[in-house]
């Protein structure tokens, strides 16, 4: 479960959601047996589709001056390791921007990497598809592609993960970087290559005893919703 310290809009929203539960409804959410009935229930929830409409209507006032100061502000955030405030920040970069710009795409390219760095590479996947639909300037495009590869070996997904990195070392002469960072673009994305293959080899070699990771553990508590004692 989020803790109601935490920063960010779906943490908030959680544990207010969670406040606002009858007994009944907390009986009619754990008598859910899958993790997508679950998320369809909450969406479907006074409490949360009144959220998300506020949101709605946020989206309708575009500030690409305050979406590209709150993108700064979320840069800064992410170099000291800040992520929450990192995420929260970027999020509003993209809330605000204007729509098929430059700006937004770079709060989707921006937010795509805190969200691998939080261990969601997922969702860091659809915001790097944003990204690119926004219109990300194609000499910085081999980023984008490198962030991909390393989301889909997160994944497991290594023939996807092999062709993103591929791709990535293509565009780069797209690039403007300079010899020194071309070259050591060149070589950390050669070494993900490399550990791809380790990586197929060991898979190859037949299952292993799979063991739930704290993460595992910790996603399953927060689709859990018991009643308070």
């Amino acid at each position: 479960m989020f803790a109601p310290d935490r920063q960010g809009f779906f943490p908030a929203l959680w544990v207010q959601l969670l406040q606002e539960l009858t007994t009944r409804e907390r009986e009619e959410f754990n008598s859910l047996t899958s993790r997508e009935e679950r998320v369809r229930w909450m969406y479907g929830h006074r409490f949360p589709k009144a959220r998300f409409e506020l949101l709605r209507a946020m989206r309708q006032e575009k500030d690409p001056d305050t979406s590209a100061k709150k993108r700064e502000v979320g840069n800064q955030a992410f170099l000291r390791g800040d992520l929450h405030t990192a995420m929260v920040n970027y999020s509003r970069a993209v809330v605000l921007a204007l729509d098929n710009t430059s700006e937004l795409a770079s709060a989707f390219a921006n937010r795509a990497a805190c969200l691998q760095r939080l261990g969601c590479p997922e969702f860091a996947l659809a915001d790097l598809q944003l990204a690119v639909e926004s219109g990300y300037q194609e000499q910085n495009m081999f980023k984008l592609l490198e962030r991909r590869g390393q989301c889909l070996v997160m994944l497991k997904r290594y023939k996807e993960a092999r062709y993103a990195f591929e791709e990535a070392i293509s565009s780069l002469k797209l690039s403007k970087l300079d010899k020194k960072k071309r070259d050591k673009f060149l070589k950390d994305t050669r070494e993900s290559l490399k550990k791809i293959t380790s990586e197929e080899e060991i898979s190859s070699e037949g299952p292993k005893e799979v063991t739930k990771s704290t993460t595992e553990k910790q996603k399953e508590l927060i689709l859990n919703v018991e009643s308070p004692n």
